[in-house]
């Protein structure tokens, strides 16, 4: 050490115990998603589990856990924090990730090419959401389309006239994760 002082060099300092930071994220656990909670060397407490419609996860021996509406490295931070909590686990090391991400996804039903099941994209139409799924068969009603929309534990249902907005008599309607657009059959 007195070697790398004469030669100039700043003396080494101990390792600060470094606060654990979160990285950025813009994913966030949501409800009906699939995700693998991961408990260092405890493979009992570690497992894929579906968040459930409160936003919680039924982990072994803790209990139901909120991590909706978290980035998975605050969900494992929460479960952490549940662990030490209930005396589970003295110092935890829990990752979390998103194996199946329901909530960024659309569904397009009915009188459509192709009925199912589309990922979101931001800013997304619903214009773009039928062409994704095809567009509209020769039997659908374009203006009497409704989009199914789960807002908390309620749902709220928009009528849209897609046809109108396409021909640009209407104002384009936004979607959201989620949401279910269901195009009827037209009455001859």
């Amino acid at each position: 050490m007195a070697a790398l002082l004469a030669l100039g060099c700043p003396r080494a300092l101990p390792p600060s115990p470094m606060p654990r930071t979160l990285p950025p994220t813009s994913m966030q656990v949501e409800v009906s998603d699939l995700v693998e909670v991961r408990v260092f060397d405890e493979p009992q407490l570690s497992g894929e589990f579906r968040v459930g419609p409160d936003g919680t996860v039924l982990l072994p021996l803790v209990g139901s856990i909120k991590i909706a509406g978290l980035a998975p490295p605050a969900a494992g931070l929460r479960v952490e924090e549940q662990l030490r909590k209930e005396q589970i686990l003295r110092e935890p090391k829990v990752s979390v990730y998103i194996k199946q991400s329901n909530a960024k996804k659309i569904r397009v039903l009915g009188q459509v090419a192709k009925p199912g099941t589309y990922p979101f994209s931001e800013a997304m139409d619903i214009v773009e959401a039928i062409s994704s799924a095809g567009g509209f068969t020769q039997f659908a009603d374009p203006n009497d389309v409704d989009v199914i929309r789960l807002v908390g534990e309620e749902t709220q249902r928009y009528h849209v006239r897609v046809r109108a907005i396409s021909e640009g008599k209407e104002k384009s309607f936004a979607l959201q994760p989620g949401d279910t657009i269901n195009v009827p059959e037209r009455m001859f």
